[in-house]
């Protein structure tokens, strides 16, 4: 197993959780959401896959804002939101490379709820159920 500190956390847009245990993977979040400072209120946002870094493989997109983040599914043709996201408008992320990954409306939740998606997607490397989803239209 691979040893991630926050730095290298940081620097890594696509992210292979399967390099980290859950709890660790969920410690660095919380710590990156603490430590990073985007512009103008923006959010830090990574690309999760389960068993690779291929940004092609179905995944979870994961971003954290303060005491929101956002989140969308990715398979093979869909992409999906949260049913009862938040969030009215696009809301600014980045990546941390700094390109700009803006997520749609619907696709925030209250932080704890978003690092319960990634808890269970770290441990399944499947769509997590803890929500319901919806075609992000």
């Amino acid at each position: 197993m691979t040893t991630v500190d926050l730095p290298a956390l940081m620097r890594a847009d696509v992210l292979d959780v399967t390099r980290l245990p859950p709890a660790r993977l969920l410690e660095l979040m919380r710590a990156a959401n603490t430590w990073h400072q985007a512009p103008h209120g923006a959010g830090v946002l990574w690309l999760l896959r389960h068993g690779t870094d291929d940004m092609a493989a179905p995944g979870l997109t994961v971003g954290v804002r303060g005491p929101v983040g956002a989140v969308s599914w990715f398979g093979e043709t869909i992409s999906e939101i949260p049913e009862d996201g938040s969030n009215q408008e696009w809301v600014e992320y980045y990546l941390p490379s700094g390109h700009d990954n803006s997520m749609p409306p619907g696709s925030e939740l209250p932080i704890e709820r978003v690092l319960a998606l990634v808890e269970q997607y770290a441990r399944t490397g499947s769509r997590p159920t803890v929500i319901a989803w919806r075609p992000d239209d």
